[in-house]
């Protein structure tokens, strides 16, 4: 029907976009644009991917496991476990998201290696890892480690 066409179409825009090394966002790591994952505090790279990851586990969960949107979303999650993995850099978004979307994918496509990612990212936050701002790390959930949080 016009609607699996027209989002067909936005897919294939989107995956067009996707570096060969699954990386996606189109503000940083082309030329004359800032070198990936300089800016984890305000960059919203994670962030953004997370919600790609999000928007392939509802696809995934509705019918749709083999789309080119979960296609996408794999790629791009391999892409953040091989560059954020225990011997990657050791940082964190400054906008939560990947965590869930890591975990809730590797659920909807029984990939345990994302579930494990989600969970290493958010034992990374309270370390002090972002850059403390007007507002504190609270700001970016890495003024206190999880275990020790009290809200």
């Amino acid at each position: 029907d016009d609607l699996e066409r027209r989002f067909a179409a936005i897919v294939r825009r989107v995956a067009a976009a996707q570096a060969p090394d699954g990386y996606l966002c189109t503000r940083f790591g082309s030329p004359g644009q800032d070198t990936r994952y300089t800016d984890l505090e305000w960059g919203h790279e994670l962030y953004v991917q997370g919600h790609l990851m999000q928007a392939a586990v509802a696809r995934a969960r509705t019918g749709h496991p083999e789309d080119l949107l979960v296609e996408v979303a794999r790629r791009s999650a391999d892409h953040v476990c091989e560059t954020f993995g225990p011997d990657g850099i050791q940082g964190v978004c400054g906008h939560a998201e990947v965590e869930v979307a890591l975990a809730e994918l590797g659920r909807a496509l029984d990939e345990p290696r994302y579930v494990r990612q989600a969970a290493l990212f958010v034992e990374r936050r309270g370390q002090g890892t972002l850059a403390d701002i007007e507002w504190g790390r609270a700001y970016y959930q890495d003024d206190v480690p999880v275990r020790e949080a009290t809200v």
